[in-house]
């Protein structure tokens, strides 16, 4: 689907409104975006290679998130490799990693989200709520609004704990969210 979408951006030169077999395909456009350029370089005839391309990336990407996260949190790098392999030796790689879908790069994006904030907090390193929340619009854009969701879910358990809570309610953290509400009604109007 992904693919075809791409092609028929391309061909109409409309890169906001996906379009399926010209009809409105209403999904956002961050994988056409990312597809389409690739394609361009490698040739229209290969826009299947360049899918999947984008979509491997996005699985290794979110390994490396995994690798990211775990060293953060838990100040152990061989564990956090450890994480980074078990995820990457799984069906996502070997399957549906590469698939040329949104799935892993709308899981890239949340998933980078929630780790950038879950960091944040735990650190005390305002500016990953910001990263936070280009990464969850991003996710949004890659796929639906069930990002928002998948993240509300995250900021929530965060929230529970008492020393999270309070650097979630500082006004850079606020203000950040903030900003992720209104990306999301300005795309949509």
């Amino acid at each position: 689907v992904y693919t075809i979408t791409s092609l028929e951006m391309s061909a109409s030169r409309e890169f906001f409104v996906t379009a399926l077999y010209g009809t409105n395909y209403g999904r956002p456009p961050l994988l056409n975006w990312l597809v389409i350029p690739l394609a361009d370089a490698l040739g229209w005839d290969r826009v299947l290679a360049a899918s999947r391309i984008v979509t491997a990336g996005a699985t290794v990407a979110t390994g490396l998130v995994l690798a990211w996260l775990a060293s953060r949190l838990t100040r152990n790098d061989t564990f956090a490799a450890f994480a980074a392999v078990v995820f990457l030796t799984g069906d996502a790689l070997f399957y549906r990693g590469w698939l040329a879908y949104a799935d892993a790069l709308f899981t890239l994006c949340v998933f980078g989200a929630i780790a950038c904030l879950w960091v944040g907090v735990h650190e005390r390193r305002r500016l990953l709520a910001w990263v936070a929340v280009a990464a969850l619009t991003c996710g949004f854009l890659a796929k639906v609004q069930t990002a928002y969701v998948f993240y509300g879910v995250a900021l929530l358990a965060l929230a529970w704990n008492r020393d999270y809570r309070a650097e979630l309610l500082q006004p850079n953290t606020i203000g950040a969210h903030a900003s992720a509400v209104a990306a999301f009604f300005a795309w949509h109007a």
